[in-house]
């Protein structure tokens, strides 16, 4: 999922999405720790 805003000179954006530790080769302590990691997005940026 993504939002875009755009007003007065400024531009943000947020994003969610999962990913898969194991798709990374990074398969230590599961099951004990999740394999899926949420990853939340945020950024502004403005004009000078």
């Amino acid at each position: 999922d993504a939002e875009i805003t755009a007003l007065d000179g400024r531009f943000g954006f947020e994003a969610e999405t999962t990913i898969k530790r194991s798709d990374f080769g990074i398969g230590f302590g599961i099951p004990m720790v999740s394999d899926e990691v949420k990853l939340k997005i945020a950024a502004g940026f403005y004009k000078n």
